[in-house]
């Protein structure tokens, strides 16, 4: 998004990172310098700086519908992995749908873990159908990221970018599949972490449960 004619900024430090607020010709968007919620309070400094979109994304309605359903089906899918497998840890010798895509530090995380994780699905879903879509944690761009990247059919070239180019943090998801990188090795530590907001108050309704229980 370029930012080139009556520009002012504003900016302050929230819990997620630093927020800057812009106006140009009278549109408010705020682009955010997230990184990882700081330990002890502290505010992450090496995060990546994404723009928040100010309206609907610039995809065609049937386009972003065939990717919402596309979500749905990994949730599904997901949910049979836990019914299936529970606590199990993902191996090679055992049938799984979807976790084995997930990054190698995840393969032994619980089972409420997954049924967390499998819900992200769902949540993106509820936003790819009317076409606001904002990944709130680092799970979020993951799960983002496996539905964009089965997206191929379903999406043209343009809409394929405006979702991962702009919304998804690809240092992020490629620093979570290598398990030597410090944020892999926190979410190993901190397996909640994978869920908490990488914007303070932007997280999701805790209340708004599951799709099975």
């Amino acid at each position: 998004m370029r930012l080139d004619t009556n520009v002012s900024a504003s900016g302050a430090w929230c819990a997620g990172g630093r927020v800057v607020s812009l106006d140009f010709d009278g549109l408010h968007v705020n682009s955010i310098r997230k990184g990882l919620p700081g330990e002890g309070g502290q505010v992450p400094v090496d995060g990546a700086e994404i723009v928040l979109f100010p309206g609907r994304l610039p995809v065609p309605a049937p386009q972003l519908a065939r990717v919402a359903a596309h979500a749905r089906t990994l949730a599904a899918v997901a949910y049979e992995d836990i019914s299936a497998n529970g606590d199990n840890p993902v191996t090679a010798h055992a049938h799984w749908g979807v976790f084995q895509r997930f990054p190698v530090v995840t393969r032994t995380m619980t089972a409420v873990w997954r049924m967390m994780a499998a819900r992200s699905f769902d949540d993106l879903a509820d936003e790819l159908e009317i076409g606001f879509v904002h990944p709130r944690t680092i799970g979020e761009h993951v799960t983002l990221s496996l539905i964009i990247g089965d997206a191929h059919g379903l999406l043209d070239a343009v809409a394929t970018q405006a979702l991962r180019g702009s919304l998804i943090d690809t240092t992020l998801v490629r620093d979570l599949h290598d398990p030597a990188s410090s944020v892999a090795r926190r979410v190993a530590d901190e397996p909640d972490i994978w869920f908490q907001p990488l914007i303070a108050g932007f997280e999701r309704d805790p209340g708004r449960g599951f799709r099975r229980c």
